[in-house]
Formats: C-alpha cells, structure tokens, sequence
C-alpha cells in the first residue's frame, strides 16, 4: 500500500461558495471506480482546505488519479479566484446604512476601499506572471519542429546521462545513505547569497508542492504528469540536489555530498572564472575575469536554461541534459524557475528543512503540500534532524584530545580544564 499525506492551507470560506468536484474529471482513459472515488476526494479535501491522509493499493494508478485530481481543483480554483477578484475590483459600490452613525459608514467604506486596493494588488501580480509565461508558451509552438529535429541528437545525449546518473546513484549508496538520510545533500550556508534569483517581494503565488522519498520517483511522478492530460496546461519545476544536478566536471567528482556543496559555495564567491571542462575534463574555452567562480553558472545561460524549464514539462535527466549540452547551471535554472511554476517537484530534504526552504525561497503560504510514501515521513524528519557519531570517530577524538592535553597541560591551564571535563564525559560513554 502507498500512503500520501496531503495539506492545503488557507483562509476558510463560506460551505456555499466551495466548489464542487465535475461530473466527469480529465482522464488519459476512463476511470475505475476507485480512480473516482480518489480524485472526488481528494477534489473536496483540497477545496475545503484540509489535511488528506490517503492509501490505495500499488497499481490502482494512484498518482494518475492524484495528478488528474489535484490539477482540475487547481486550474479551476484559480480561474475563480481570478474572477471574485475582477469583480472586487471593478465594484465600486458600498451599502450605506440608513442610520446616522457617519462614523462606522466611513470606516466600512475604508474597510471595503481596503479590500478593493489589495484585490487589485493581487490582480496586478497574477496579471505580469501570466505575462510572463504567455511569452514563454508563445515560444512552445515556435520551438516544435526544431525539437522534432533535434530528437536524435537529444535521445543520443540522454543515452550519454545514463551511465553518469548511475555513478551518482553509486556514489549515494556507496555512502551507505539514501535521499532520505542526508542533511547535508540540501545543504545551504548563512552566507549563500542568490540575488540574481530572489523576488522582488515574497512569494505567495499559490501552488502544488509534491515531493517524494528519491529522485527516482520524482521523475517517475513527472513522467505521468507529461502523460496526463494536463501536461500542456500547467508548468512544472523539478528540483534536486547539487550533487544530482552539477554539470561542473571538476566538482561532480568529488566523493561526498558536503564536498559537493562546498565547492559550488566556493566557486560562487570567486570573482575569477576558471576553465570549462568537457567529458575528458579538457579544456573547452579560455577564463575570464569577473562574474561567478564556476563557467556553467552564467546569468545568461541560465536564464535560457531557466526558459526550458517553463516551457515544457523536464525531469531531472532532461534538465541535467540541457545543462550539459548548453554548459549552464541546471540547478540554479530550476531555483530560479520557481516562481513562474504552477507545480514544484522536490525531495523531502528540501522541502522539511526550514533552512533549505528559505534559502531556495520555497515559500508554502496559501499553496498545496503533497507528500507522497507518506510512511517514510517521521524516519526522514527523525533523519533531518539527526547527527551519527561512530565509535572510530569517539575513538579519534579522544586521541587527538589526549595528545593535546599531554602537550599543553603546562600551558594552558584553563583549556586543559574543559578537556578534562571531556574526557570524563567520555568515560560515561565508556
């Protein structure tokens, strides 16, 4: 059985302005009974603002009934959304009281004149998004034939990401830690600083969060929504890891998460730009000065990375492909593609870590969290918030503080006390 946990938060509203689930939902074939009776539910769990807990058994299609369930509440929530709003907006009128309290008139005529001002506020912000991605879209049809065209070099670029995907599998088991049991995978330091993607103000747009136990099954969850029938009708965003989505030859290499990680902080406070490698790790263009340490994370390159990703539906492969091929930066492409996206596909790290969420800028006011094998949930925050300590590095310690405190006990007298203090703690282990 697979266990989805589903959350939605807003303000309530009055029982008779909910919507109400169709007739008939949008399905890729008509739907068993129990596919029904999924997207029903969850329809009204997501209308009415509620926490969903729901199981269904492996191979009764649940995430085609939870893609095709959610996505029809979305679109339809937000196309009403926009008309209260318009109307809001355009009414100018307010009901007077026949009394002769001028005082709480006025003041309910600035209430309402309040509302009115924040509705158009809202307006405005849904009206430059949409323009945004209507100028994206507008490339969608223009792009088709040449990606009809390129369909053999691209299928032959993919083929080449297969054995690196398999070595970064390798390399994540070989650490004896799934997706799951890694902190530092999501990683970010205080001192990150990502200007060329942070909004202007805070984010509220509302949208589908979904995310899962490992990348895997992220992309098998976004190879369904490609095949549903909403796969032209909403825009999606997939996330990971830097140590899954780094082009950098120079850096993927390296053996942990943390080296991963660190490396790519510090070729982003470089103001030199070293050499791009290619495969081989050859040189493929000569350094410049200025701009960020690391030749894939160019504003330029990934901006246009950025595009792709809002123009049609990418996994992690599809964009770790693109951003090989073009030499731009997948990861901060997908970052900064957040948000124009209606749907973000993501790893439980990224998304219950506080720290990760703010530096990404994942903000989940007024949106839907999804959580899919809802079962691991508790394991991966226990995980998260967890710290490992082996005997051998116990054992380390204490001989390392043991040399220390033989060398400088004539010293530093002070010091050599809180040493002390550590090795009786030590002994309480023992």
């Amino acid at each position: 059985y697979n266990c989805l946990i589903h959350f939605y938060k807003r303000k309530s509203m009055a029982s008779d302005n909910l919507l109400q689930p169709p007739d008939k939902f949008k399905f890729p074939f008509p739907p068993y009974d129990i596919q029904e009776q999924f997207m029903t539910e969850l329809f009204q769990v997501l209308e009415g603002g509620k926490l969903g807990i729901f199981e269904s058994p492996t191979g009764t299609g649940k995430s085609l009934s939870l893609i095709c369930g959610a996505l029809t509440w979305f679109l339809e929530s937000e196309k009403q959304k926009r008309i209260k709003l318009e109307e809001l907006v355009n009414d100018k009128t307010v009901d007077d009281d026949d009394d002769d309290d001028w005082f709480a008139a006025a003041g309910k005529k600035q209430e309402y004149n309040q509302k009115r001002l924040e509705a158009k506020e809202e307006l405005e912000r849904i009206k430059v998004k949409d323009e945004k991605l209507a100028k994206i879209k507008a490339k969608r049809s223009q792009l088709k034939q040449t990606d009809i065209e390129q369909n053999k070099d691209e299928f032959n670029e993919l083929f080449k990401e297969v054995k690196w995907m398999q070595k970064a599998v390798q390399r994540e088991l070989s650490q004896g830690a799934g997706d799951e049991d890694i902190l530092v995978e999501e990683y970010f330091s205080d001192e990150e600083v990502d200007d060329d993607y942070e909004a202007d103000e805070e984010d509220t747009s509302r949208r589908i969060f979904f995310c899962s136990r490992t990348h895997s099954q992220l992309s098998q969850f976004v190879r369904e929504v490609k095949k549903s029938p909403f796969g032209s009708d909403v825009s999606l965003v997939s996330l990971a890891s830097r140590a899954v989505m780094c082009v950098n030859p120079s850096v993927k290499k390296l053996p942990s998460q943390a080296a991963i990680n660190e490396k790519c902080l510090e070729l982003g406070k470089k103001k030199s730009r070293p050499t791009a490698l290619d495969e081989d790790e050859n040189p493929t263009k000569k350094s410049k000065s200025g701009g960020c340490g690391c030749p894939y994370n160019k504003n330029t390159g990934t901006a246009v990375l950025r595009d792709q990703a809002i123009l049609a539906i990418h996994d992690i492969e599809d964009l770790v492909a693109a951003g090989r091929k073009t030499q731009s930066c997948p990861y901060y492409a997908s970052r900064s593609a957040v948000p124009l996206a209606q749907m973000v596909v993501l790893p439980y790290n990224t998304l219950l870590h506080a720290g990760t969420r703010k530096a990404i800028g994942l903000n989940l006011k007024n949106s839907i969290v999804i959580i899919d094998e809802a079962h691991n949930l508790l394991d991966t925050i226990t995980n998260i918030h967890s710290v490992n300590i082996s005997g051998a590095q116990l054992g380390l310690a204490y001989s390392q503080l043991a040399q220390y405190r033989e060398k400088y006990s004539t010293r530093l007298k002070v010091i050599i006390v809180i040493v002390n203090w550590i090795f009786s703690s030590f002994d309480s282990f023992v």
